[in-house]
């Protein structure tokens, strides 16, 4: 109820700058949203995947090889030895996604190599797919930030340069209608955001339909 309330309130605010702005203008505004949602989901990935190799992946499996003593050792049991930030972020989302102990050891069972190889196995097949995964998703939301204001700064540059007029009634209705898109897709990213959210933490939230309402229950799992 609440949320569906916001989402509403957010679909009108729009509408009216929408109205105020005229055509031309909603849809400079629409085009920054939709090109700030793709670039940044497009580019999270590459940019997580990067500072884990950079910056956390040589580190991770050094530690992992100075924590492993024998020389013959199976994959499984240097799950243990991970740092413990580490650790809890991958304990965390095995709980998540519906993993549990046995089955990860299930998935290494009988394979046993060196110190080394067991490290970067462990890195690159488990650790490494999750810490990306969250790096991405955090990277993804600062980035479609900072690149809707630099959109919109430069929609305001290119606002006073050409002076975009708002002239007729008709301009002004469709402005309103693109402004009603807009509202609806930023209000759309916003619950998809929250619901991935809720879902991460177990928010007891989003069962309460006094809070969650229609609107976000359909990104409910």
């Amino acid at each position: 109820m609440v949320l569906d309330i916001i989402f509403l309130a957010v679909i009108i605010i729009f509408i009216i700058s929408g109205a105020v702005r005229g055509l031309a203008k909603s849809i400079m505004n629409i085009a920054a949203l939709v090109a700030s949602y793709i670039l940044s989901n497009l580019l999270s990935g590459a940019i997580a995947g990067w500072i884990f190799n950079a910056f956390i992946r040589n580190n991770l499996i050094k530690e992992l090889s100075t924590a492993v003593t024998n020389t013959e050792i199976s994959v499984n049991s240097a799950l243990g030895d991970l740092p413990s930030w580490v650790s809890e972020i991958v304990t965390f989302f095995c709980n998540i996604f519906g993993f549990d102990e046995q089955r990860l050891i299930d998935c290494f069972a009988g394979k046993t190599t060196s110190s080394n190889l067991t490290a970067v196995q462990v890195t690159d097949s488990f650790v490494k797919p999750i810490v990306t995964g969250i790096f991405s998703f955090f990277i993804a939301i600062i980035m479609f930030i900072l690149l809707l204001i630099v959109f919109k700064l430069i929609i305001r540059l290119v606002n006073k340069v050409f002076d975009l007029p708002v002239i007729s009634p008709i301009n002004r209705i469709l402005g309103g209608v693109f402004g009603a898109v807009e509202g609806v897709l930023l209000a759309t990213i916003f619950l998809m955001v929250l619901a991935v959210i809720m879902d991460w933490t177990n928010s007891t939230a989003a069962l309460n339909e006094g809070i969650s309402g229609v609107a976000f229950s359909i990104f409910k799992r």
